[in-house]
């Protein structure tokens, strides 16, 4: 046999002893799964500044109609703060009007009234646009003779003056104090949100404050109102120093007061309390807050 024949034979030996291995091998490497590359970490997102949502769009306060801010509350015959019916001094009775916002009598958007007041188990803060008239004794319609029993109990009340009703109690007012006191003939009625209850924590309430409207509210005072005293309830009010930009909320914590359960004397916060003007709306607002 030739030397080259013999080479041939020897190759042919060795290649058929590792081919089985060659191929196991390429089996597994085929088989094996990909390792996918470490994924880049993601760039930091700035938190813009809080705002109400963009969807919301902000209510114009700036004129030239005026806007009337306040709790939204249904009148009522009858009723200390809010009357609906008035048994005036010439023995007959007259009807009013059927809403009023904070201590302002409303005309004209019963409608828009009525649906954003729902059923009544919630306080609904309203902005009111509409122009202020002088004379709520222009308004009033003559329903017939006052009810023998229209007095009730009121006029045995020991009252507040801020208890008592700007146009005077039901049963003890006169026509020429309801030509004295004004009330507002509305054209558009929105509900707003100006305050946010949180958490209850050691003694303190968190709160959240927004403005909703196009102005700020630099003229707006905003208070924490507290109810108490050793006798008679007397309202005690904490200045809540905040500016408020178009469109902006501020969270913060007010003390819930020094009244623990059984405890006469101390003071309980009972609402929280926006008052004054900005633009061409007045603030008439007091959102309460719940007992514990």
């Amino acid at each position: 046999m030739s030397e080259g024949r013999t080479r041939q034979g020897r190759r042919g030996r060795v290649w058929r002893a590792v081919a089985p291995w060659l191929a196991s091998g390429l089996a597994m490497a085929c088989s094996s799964p990909r390792v996918a590359p470490e994924p880049e970490p993601a760039a930091p997102v700035a938190m813009p500044t809080p705002t109400l949502p963009p969807t919301i769009a902000l209510v114009p306060i700036a004129g030239p109609d005026e806007v009337l801010v306040g709790n939204l509350v249904r009148n009522q015959p009858g009723s200390l703060e809010a009357p609906s019916e008035y048994c005036l001094e010439d023995g007959r009775l007259w009807r009013g009007a059927r809403f009023r916002v904070g201590r302002t009598n409303v005309f004209d958007a019963d409608d828009r009234l009525d649906a954003a007041a729902g059923d009544g188990t919630a306080t609904v803060t309203v902005a009111v646009t509409g122009r202020r008239r002088p004379s709520l004794d222009e308004r009033l319609v003559d329903v017939g003779p006052c009810p023998p029993d229209h007095a009730g109990d009121l006029e045995r009340m020991q009252l507040r003056s801020d208890w008592i009703p700007d146009e005077g109690l039901a049963s003890n007012t006169t026509h020429a104090r309801m030509a004295a006191t004004a009330y507002v003939a509305a054209v558009a009625a929105v509900p707003v949100t100006l305050v946010e209850l949180g958490a209850r924590t050691d003694g303190q309430l968190a709160i959240r404050l927004h403005n909703p409207f196009d102005q700020p509210l630099d003229g707006v005072t905003i208070t924490a109102h507290y109810e108490g005293g050793p006798t008679k309830p007397m309202p005690r009010h904490d200045p809540i120093d905040v500016r408020l930009a178009p469109g902006a909320h501020v969270d913060l914590t007010v003390s819930l007061g020094d009244r623990g359960p059984g405890r006469r004397g101390g003071h309980r916060l009972a609402s929280i309390d926006w008052s004054g003007r900005a633009g061409a709306a007045t603030f008439d607002v007091s959102v309460a807050v719940p007992a514990p």
